[in-house]
């Protein structure tokens, strides 16, 4: 999608209030997604980080236009970011002067509906000081052909919205138009011939974890006994998934029980696995407050103990072991990876051990030390923030309690660099009494989005005291992950009711036979389709013929794909904003 900026000083002007319906042009304090922020009289004071955001709606393909008016106060000799997000493109304004000024994106979209973001990203605040950074808004004007605001004005309408939001983008950014030229092994074109174009893997994550620790009795036990568990888990395993996480394997606790005494057999075996099968990894996780070997509990105790001589040193050994951690997993093994969970759940109420013995500083040293190890080791992975009651808990329902968390880690220093390579990891388990609200889920993406990182849902599962139906649940958020243009990964925490934490949402009961949650689960990402009405069905399989100089134009799925022309074969992997592509059949 092509982007522009530019911006000029214009007169103040008060904007009446706004509708729900279709319009040009919408006052800041009418927008139907506010996640911080207050009325400024007529405008709207976005007063730390977080965003606004109303939708567009697109008849056809076309140039649209945004103009935002805005005016920001400075802190700390440095004016408020703006960003603004529309279509799958996320950019940055600064907003530099104090008199309202219009910014003006000129942008090609699709044809759909698009959510808009104006987000904050910057926010400074010291009363003592007298610092306060903030970005205000007073309106946002929109043209182009068929273009429209419609800003909902009820609940209903606003869920109405955020389905057809999300559909849009899996539609426009979930898939490719492409033109393929079939070509045989000498290089010569292949004209009107059959050929059947099968989507193999997707490029999107789908995956689960798996749980163990290194026993006959762990489910990837290598060559398992025709008929056994372990042959049905991973026959299971690779059928339904393109990405395999760590659940236990991982953690310190089992992968050094004594120190220097590094023991990741198992870990090894999960990514064999994953290699042998074409599956992606994730590492979980590289730290946590919980599940760790009783020798750095000990350091940890005493890094946080009264006696000062004793904590300092304590601090120093433990950076020496988390830096031989770190060496190990993303220096050696950062290539078998493409997700690693940094400092797992690591936020204030929650596991803040190391948060609370480094600071937020420290716990972006560590941040900083695992990204430069894997670049040490020429791994392209990302290192993630993850944590749980993201989507789910407390009276946020936008979670700025962790966006916040995070912006305090990355604005420790990170260079643009270092930030490229973070992510965003958010669990979400439905437990007891939780009340599943898609809404909210799509707010809650929506404003970690203003982070500008890629975001990984690293964690899902659904208890069997759930007040919603596993089904509708696991169908509600896979749709609302897949049709987050930020997006990367859907990670369940298990799959069979006999191997998961909590299996309410399990897809293969005890005797494995496919539950219903299942069903959904494989009609979705592709697996089968099992005519489930409502379901979507996210693959592409398509039976076509070149045309007199071999080519052949589809659209489909990003991802990996299997090319056949009769007993010849080929790939070709589509991505999206690349339409032309060669494909050899042999």
């Amino acid at each position: 999608m092509r982007c522009g900026i530019r911006w000029w000083a214009v007169p103040l002007l008060v904007v009446g209030a706004a509708t729900s319906a279709a319009q040009s042009k919408l006052a800041a304090t009418d927008f139907v997604f506010k996640s911080t922020g207050g009325n400024a009289g007529s405008d709207y004071n976005i007063w730390s980080n977080g965003f606004i955001g109303t939708f567009l709606t697109v008849d056809k393909p076309t140039t649209v236009t945004l103009q935002i008016r805005a005016a920001g106060s400075a802190a700390k000799q440095t004016w408020p970011m703006m960003g603004v997000h529309v279509g799958n493109r996320q950019f940055a304004i600064k907003v530099n002067r104090t008199a309202f000024t219009t910014y003006t994106v000129t942008c090609d979209l699709p044809a759909g509906t698009t959510l808009v973001r104006i987000e904050f990203s910057n926010d400074f605040y010291d009363p003592a000081a007298g610092q306060d950074r903030n970005l205000v808004v007073r309106d946002l004007t929109v043209s182009g052909p068929g273009v429209t605001i419609v800003n909902p004005s009820g609940a209903n309408d606003t869920q109405t919205m955020v389905g057809k939001a999300v559909d849009s983008t899996i539609e426009n950014y979930r898939k490719q138009d492409a033109t393929l030229t079939v070509k045989d092994s000498a290089g010569k074109p292949l004209p009107n011939t059959s050929v059947r174009v099968k989507l193999s893997r997707h490029a999107f994550n789908f995956g689960t974890a798996v749980a163990g620790g290194w026993s006959s009795n762990d489910p990837l036990w290598p060559n398992p006994a025709a008929g056994s568990t372990a042959a049905q888990f991973q026959a299971a395993l690779a059928l339904n998934f393109n990405m395999v996480s760590l659940e236990n394997a991982g953690k310190w606790a089992l992968s050094e029980p004594t120190r220097g005494n590094v023991n990741l057999a198992y870990v090894d075996a999960i990514f064999d696995f994953a290699s042998k099968h074409k599956m992606r990894a994730r590492y979980h996780t590289l730290l946590w407050g919980d599940a760790q070997p009783d020798w750095v509990t000990k350091l940890e105790t005493t890094a946080l103990g009264s006696d000062p001589k004793a904590a300092a040193a304590a601090v120093l050994d433990l950076k020496q072991a988390i830096k031989a951690r770190i060496l190990y997993i993303a220096k050696d093994r950062g290539k078998r990876f493409i997700e690693l969970d940094g400092i797992n759940e690591a936020s204030e109420g929650h596991q803040p051990v190391f948060l609370n013995i480094f600071g937020y500083t420290g716990t972006g040293d560590i941040y900083r030390s695992a990204i430069s190890e894997l670049r040490a080791g020429l791994s392209g992975a990302k290192v993630y923030f993850n944590d749980y009651n993201v989507l789910n808990y407390g009276p946020d329902y936008y979670a700025g309690w962790y966006l916040n968390f995070i912006r305090g880690v990355v604005d420790t220093g990170m260079t643009s660099t270092d930030k490229a390579r973070l992510g965003v990891g958010i669990q979400y388990y439905n437990i007891g009494s939780i009340q599943h609200d898609p809404v909210r889920i799509y707010q809650s993406l929506a404003n970690l989005g203003s982070l500008g990182m890629p975001i990984s849902l690293t964690e899902f599962g659904v208890d069997s005291g759930s007040p919603g139906p596993a089904a509708t649940i696991l169908q509600d958020t896979l749709r609302l992950v897949f049709g987050t243009d930020q997006a990367t990964t859907f990670n369940t925490w298990g799959f069979w009711s006999n191997a998961m934490w909590v299996n309410g949402a399990a897809f293969y009961d005890a005797n494995w036979n496919l539950t219903p949650v299942g069903k959904i689960w494989q009609q979705m990402t592709g697996v089968k389709d099992w005519g489930l009405p409502g379901v979507p069905y996210w693959t592409t399989d398509v039976t076509l013929t070149t045309d007199a100089n071999g080519k052949l134009k589809l659209r489909g799925f990003l991802g990996d794909y299997a090319v056949s022309a009769g007993l010849r074969k080929g790939s070709v992997a589509l991505k999206l904003g690349t339409s032309a592509y060669d494909v050899t059949v042999k």
